[in-house]
């Protein structure tokens, strides 16, 4: 996280710069001057955190700490200042602490330091103030219809948290979290992946699918956001301390018929989040059999080429009659390079010649034709053709999870796979390249059921 950026709204007088809040950690009951928390909220309304390197979604959680009523003072987080370059970054905090006409008034006014923020330069004011063990203090009293200023500065780029701050009146000590340094505040984040091998667990060589979409609920079940995966199959979701439960939408990927079916639940529920939290996966086995025939009984409708389409318009490169120009095919190439894995395909200096003659070779073993269908159906992809969704458009989601399993058998069988050395002595664990699996291909790079 970057720079904090806000603004405040409905600006009256400086008493009166509060912002709206949620309950305090400890009731705040009705005293002489008839204000609850309740009414605070209705005449202090709040003020909108605007900062484009946070998600919205995020942005909102963190409002609710902007402003706290604690022990009948208002704090409000007023600014996250970043100064210098180099090695020479601070980092400023603001408050401001205001009095809301209640007596007694405010004798002294802490806020925690947290340990992920390192090391405290400096702070304002300097008078009657202490810092020890974590916690600084200002003994500073701020009358009850005043309001004081206050800030904290650290070396460095320091992000966005949540802490504790303390008002004391008398012998009344009342805490709140506020926004501040760095702490409190977390990443959760995972795959949806093809497991091509049934293992459970992702491996190197099993990709994740790209624009998944995955949704973020609160711990009452109510809908935070939802995020699509990446290129590489990956999401994130920034969090506060708390409960939440990561879940996969219904898409195809859930509609069995496909053949694609989750090896475990779509959803994981996560009690308590107090650390950054990685690999929260879900994957998703193969049934090619099923997929097959969806082609085949023309529930899954297509759009392609044969292999023997793409011999052709190799052949007819430079001519005449060509369907695609050598530059045209060269883009094809390269996106193909690069699609998911760095293996099977990678085409060299002469990559027409090389593309060329997987296609065309003799087929002599199985994977020799499962390497063969594969290339056919990444050329029929790149060129903007595969399943098609019910309106006629390409099935993206569909054709980049075939692809991503494709490139999963082809390595293992080839032995180029990046997790490759953990499997290899267990022959057990791998196997060949399955009749069906190349027939779903044959089936994908056939007439497809589009007549």
């Amino acid at each position: 996280m970057k720079r904090f950026f806000y603004h405040l709204t409905n600006v009256a007088l400086l008493a009166l710069l509060f912002s709206g809040c949620e309950k305090a950690d400890e009731p705040f009951t009705e005293t002489d001057s008839g204000i609850t928390e309740s009414t605070f909220e209705e005449i202090y309304p709040g003020t909108k955190l605007q900062d484009e390197s946070l998600p919205d979604y995020f942005v909102a959680q963190l409002e609710a700490y902007e402003s706290k009523l604690v022990n009948t003072y208002n704090v409000t987080f007023t600014g996250h200042e970043i100064k210098g370059t180099g090695d020479n970054v601070t980092t400023t905090f603001n408050y401001t602490v205001s009095g809301t006409n209640q007596t007694p008034q405010l004798d002294s006014f802490y806020l925690e330091i947290p340990d992920c923020a390192g090391t405290l330069s400096s702070w304002t004011p300097q008078q009657a103030s202490s810092f020890k063990d974590g916690v600084l203090k200002w003994n500073s009293s701020v009358p009850k219809d005043g309001n004081q200023n206050f800030s904290i500065t650290f070396s460095g780029e320091i992000p966005i948290g949540i802490m504790n701050s303390t008002v004391t009146r008398g012998s009344d000590v009342k805490n709140a979290k506020i926004l501040g340094p760095c702490k409190g505040v977390y990443e959760v984040s995972g795959s949806v992946f093809i497991d091509a091998d049934n293992f459970g667990v992702k491996d190197a060589s099993e990709n994740g699918i790209p624009s998944i979409p995955v949704s973020l609920f609160n711990s009452a079940g109510d809908s935070i956001t939802t995020v699509s995966t990446n290129r590489d199959g990956l999401y994130s979701f920034m969090v506060l301390e708390g409960g939440y439960t990561i879940a996969v939408d219904e898409d195809f990927l859930n509609n069995t018929d496909t053949g694609y079916t989750p090896n475990e639940n779509t959803s994981v529920e996560l009690d308590n989040v107090t650390e950054d939290l990685t690999g929260i996966n879900f994957g998703y086995t193969v049934d090619s059999g099923k997929i097959t025939r969806a082609l085949e009984d023309k529930i899954i409708k297509v759009d392609t080429e044969p292999t023997k389409y793409w011999v052709m318009a190799f052949k007819h490169i430079d001519k005449k009659n060509e369907v695609y120009s050598r530059g045209k095919m060269m883009e094809f190439l390269v996106a193909i390079e690069g699609l998911f894995l760095s293996e099977p395909f990678q085409f060299g200096d002469d990559k027409i010649k090389n593309a060329r003659e997987i296609l065309e070779r003799p087929i002599r073993t199985d994977l020799d034709e499962f390497l063969q269908q594969l290339l056919t159906a990444q050329l029929n992809v790149v060129s903007e053709r595969g399943a098609l969704k019910s309106d006629g458009k390409l099935n993206t989601v569909f054709n980049d999870a075939l692809l991503i399993y494709g490139e999963a058998v082809a390595c293992r069988e080839s032995g180029t796979c990046p997790d490759q050395t953990s499997k290899i002595s267990a022959s057990a664990e791998t196997k060949a390249v399955s009749i069906n699996d190349t027939r779903m291909f044959l089936s994908f790079n056939g007439s497809g059921g589009v007549n």
